[in-house]
């Protein structure tokens, strides 16, 4: 069997711009993005091989700086991405993704979400069904020195 250990991080670049709905605040998070790395020896740092930025699926519509992989014994598998709202892609090898619904999850406006992105990686049930947790940040709470006025 195959004991390939599979790992999302953070990649970012330039501020992200002001924006009504995706960043209402100014907030400098800057551009970010998921990349993958593997290893078959997780405990050796220098085992980690990165295969690069994963995030845009050649869109700017879908970003983010987390992302959670539901790993199946057999493809499809599926990673949960995105800012303001959460993408779904689809791989059949965990390296190569293609976005399916890059809005699978949006920001629910009755609970003040400015926006949400993936939590832990979803879990399966044992009646067959997932759990999945996501994060979010409130529009009314959300304050760093550089964005409140």
């Amino acid at each position: 069997a195959d004991k390939t250990f599979y790992m999302t991080y953070c990649v970012f670049g330039p501020p992200l711009p002001l924006n009504n709905k995706t960043n209402p605040l100014g907030i400098l998070c800057g551009d970010a993005g998921v990349g993958i790395a593997t290893t078959q020896t997780p405990h050796i740092p220098s085992s980690w091989v990165r295969h690069g930025y994963n995030c845009h699926n050649g869109t700017h519509d879908n970003c983010g700086k987390s992302a959670a992989m539901l790993i199946r014994e057999s493809g499809p598998h599926y990673m949960f991405f995105g800012i303001p709202s959460i993408a779904v892609s689809t791989s059949r090898d965990l390296l190569h993704w293609t976005l399916s619904n890059g809005s699978w999850m949006q920001p629910h406006g009755a609970a003040q979400e400015m926006w949400i992105e993936a939590g832990s990686p979803p879990q399966r049930l044992s009646d067959g069904n997932y759990i999945m947790t996501y994060n979010s940040a409130d529009i009314n709470l959300w304050c760093v020195p550089y964005s409140c006025t």
